[in-house]
Order: structure tokens, then sequence, then C-alpha cells
């Protein structure tokens, strides 16, 4: 996200992150995979709280209650008034019963799956409001496990224009063995989530703890200084031929104006179309305005060329741009690659750019790795060193060349033709055995 610095105010909002030492909510809810504890909460030190015994129990529904130790489970420890788990797993789930005399606690615990496209799970967010200028801070501390922590990470995932648990990919923002935080007065491009990823160990073995915070930044009655979303520079991969459209997004006061600036030296692009612009009232009387610049059948003239968008406010002016690029000839080669069944490589020395080699190269790590496509190599000239092939080659079951010779294979019925055909896909929709044990005879001749 990207804006302009907001001034400082001299009211003080904070927040700190905390851990409780000890479990006193009845609903919990834990993510797989991660260490997890719960812990009585006793009003008398555990040396003071008399000679019984500590238990722990399960309710297993018809079979009662089943006590807990690190004899049931190798994930499971026991410490003072604290059950660990080491990690906790989704079939951990259920009700959990302390007994130590007449003190007697109960949990209902939910384990919910990790997000794995995320570095949080959307459903374990601590969500805080912090007003625009006010100070905001964010602390990552995890008091249970402090004395395990290896390293701690500090990570901020921005949510997408519209659609606010959508977010782009978590980019670190700081790190230090125990507890980094951030301080400073909150502007519009604090919000965000925030994940704390704490790395310790337990018996030789290394477990990451998460907590994240879900910051809101609430705007006040006056003017903002307008806040445009996204890079400075925006690097869009586009292909001649096709349309695309650049969405520009701020959040504006009522007057405040967003725009396209599509003007070239020589005047306007013919297939540049900026649209009407939408707006969205906030519950904080400002606006999320978004505009739409549609190009039209991408030419030459349309790449390495800047499309600005502006946002102008009273005594205040911020711009973005946009640059087209066009898109990369080896994505499309190995787009290619992945659909086929076959690639056939025709080799000389003087056909082998960059372009076509790394076909060769992507089309050879499909075979020998992921064991997808198979090659076809034709000798359509004379090579007199093969040097230039890559090594991996000499790895396939079969690198013979099939040799074309003009003045003997123009023949449909020819050898060559036959050969070749014979190394292409069966049509048999059940073959009888595995193609992969099939290993064609091939002629030089």
């Amino acid at each position: 996200m990207h804006c302009r610095e907001l001034p400082l105010a001299l009211f003080v909002l904070m927040f700190i992150s905390t851990s409780e030492a000890c479990t006193s909510r009845f609903r919990i809810t834990a993510v797989e995979g991660e260490p997890f504890y719960l812990k009585y909460c006793s009003s008398l030190p555990e040396h003071e709280s008399g000679k019984s015994a500590v238990r722990w129990y399960k309710s297993s529904g018809s079979h009662g209650h089943v006590e807990l130790s690190p004899s049931s489970s190798p994930r499971i420890a026991l410490h003072g008034y604290a059950l660990e788990f080491w990690p906790v797993e989704l079939d951990d789930a259920g009700s959990y019963i302390f007994q130590r005399g007449n003190d007697t606690h109960n949990w209902k615990l939910n384990v919910t799956r990790r997000d794995k496209n995320s570095c949080f799970t959307k459903k374990l967010v601590v969500s805080r409001t912090v007003e625009v200028k006010q100070y905001l801070q964010v602390t990552c501390e995890n008091r249970y496990y402090q004395n395990l922590v290896n390293r701690t990470s500090l990570y901020k995932s921005l949510p997408n224009h519209w659609d606010f648990y959508s977010t782009n990919d978590c980019k670190k923002i700081a790190e230090n063995n125990k507890n980094p935080f951030i301080q400073k007065n909150a502007e519009f491009k604090d919000q965000g989530f925030y994940t704390c990823v704490s790395s310790l160990y337990h018996n030789g073995k290394l477990f990451n703890v998460t907590k994240t915070f879900n910051i809101a930044i609430a705007g006040d009655r006056n003017n903002i200084n307008p806040v445009l979303f996204g890079p400075e520079v925006n690097h869009i991969e586009v292909e001649l031929g096709k349309d695309v459209q650049l969405n520009c997004s701020a959040l504006i006061n009522d007057m405040d104006l967003v725009y396209w600036n599509v003007l070239k030296e020589n005047g306007t692009n013919p297939n540049v179309y900026e649209e009407e612009g939408m707006r969205i009232s906030t519950s904080e009387g400002k606006w999320h305005a978004s505009k739409i610049l549609r190009i039209e059948n991408i030419t030459e003239n349309n790449l390495n060329f800047s499309y600005n968008c502006t946002v102008v406010s009273e005594g205040s002016v911020d711009t973005i741009r946009f640059i087209l690029l066009k898109k990369a000839v080896v994505d499309e080669i190995h787009s290619l690659i992945e659909k086929s069944r076959r690639l056939i490589i025709v080799l000389s020395e003087n056909y082998m750019s960059n372009e076509v080699r790394y076909e060769l190269e992507s089309g050879l790590h499909e075979a020998l790795v992921e064991r997808k496509i198979k090659i076809i190599l034709i000798e359509f000239t004379p090579v007199s060193n093969f040097t230039f092939l890559p090594q991996s080659l000499e790895l396939l079951k079969s690198h013979r060349v099939l040799k074309w010779k003009s003045d003997q294979y123009l023949s449909y019925d020819s050898r060559f033709w036959k050969n070749l055909l014979y190394l292409m896909p069966a049509k048999k929709v059940k073959p009888e055995r595995d193609e992969a044990e099939v290993l064609p005879v091939l002629s030089e001749s």
C-alpha cells in the first residue's frame, strides 16, 4: 500500500499483544501442527494447593473419561497445572477436564485446519481498531513459551482492496531473538494482518507458534491525505492482441479527484479507454474510489509506457504508475510442454537458440523428473558436435536420434516416418502394457 506521510497526533491509543499464562476461557480454538497448552488457573500457588495429584481427562462420549498421560501419546506432556500438546492435531478436539482434589475445570477444544495459502489462519485472528494519527504498537509476546523461543519474526499481510479476508503474500517486517515490535503513529497504510511467528525447540524438534492481529485503521471526521492502494510502480504482463483492465483504487475525501493520465507526446492511445469511476462510502465519512483503464487489442505501442493514476485533494497530490510488459516467451513454452505427451526437438547447431534450449531443458525435466512427457529427437541437418546438448539427455532410456535424409525420406512409407509414428502416443483406449516399458528400435539408415 502506498501513501504519503500523515501528520502526527498528540493523542495516544495503544494495544499490546498478550498471551494468558492460564487458560480461563471455556471454548478454545487451536491450529493443527502447532504447540498448544491448557493450564488451570488456581488462586493458590502450585506448591500450596495440597498434595493431591493432578489428573487430566478427555471426554470420549460413550466411553466416558479417559485419563491422559505422556504414556497415552508421545505428543502429550504434563507440567504442573498445564497439559501440553507437541503439537496439537485435528483428532485432539473434544472436552478436557482438570482435576486436583476438589478443584475441577472443563474446556471445550476445537482444532482448526491450517491455511496452507497464508502465513496465518483466518479463524484465529485478534481484531484491533486504531484511529488514524494515533499511537499504534504491535508487540510479539508469548509468555508461556518464552524460555523456549529461539527466534520470533513479525509478518504483515495486506488485505486486497474490496475483499478484506483475501490477502496478499506475507512480508517479514521485523525479527529478533524474542519479541519484535513496531511503534508508530497510525496511518492508513498500516491496516492489515500482523502475524507473530515464534520458533522453538522441544525434544530436538522445531515448532512454530503463531498469533495474528487484524489491524483496522479508522479515519477521523477531518480531511485525510488520500491513499492510493498498491505499490508506486506496477508491472503488468500482457499478450499482444489481448485486452487488459488496470484498476486504480484509493481512499479519498468527498471532494477529492481520481483520474488516469494516458496522454503521450504524440497524442492519446486510440485503444485506451477510461471508464466511469465508482465510489463506496465508508463508516468514517470517507470514500473508497475505483477507476478502470481499459486497453483493447494491445500493440507494441502500449508496451513500456507509463499509465499514471493520480489522486488530487486540497494541498496533496499522489500518483502510481502501471507499465505493460510483454509476457515471457519461456512461460508460454513451459505451459505448452505441460499440456503435451510428446516433445519433438529438431536438432541443428544453427537452430539451438536460447528459447529452443529452454524448451529442450524443460522437456528433459518433464521426462526425467516429472515423467509426464516423452522426447523425440530429430537430426535435421548433420551435427558434428553434440556438446551443445544438455548432458541430462544421456539419462533417457533411449537417446538415439532419428536422422532426416531428404533424398530418402520424402515418402510417408519410408522408415523415418514409420519410426516417428511408432514413437507417437498410442491411440488405444486401454493399452495392453505400460507405455513407459516400450522401447522402440530405431534405424539410423
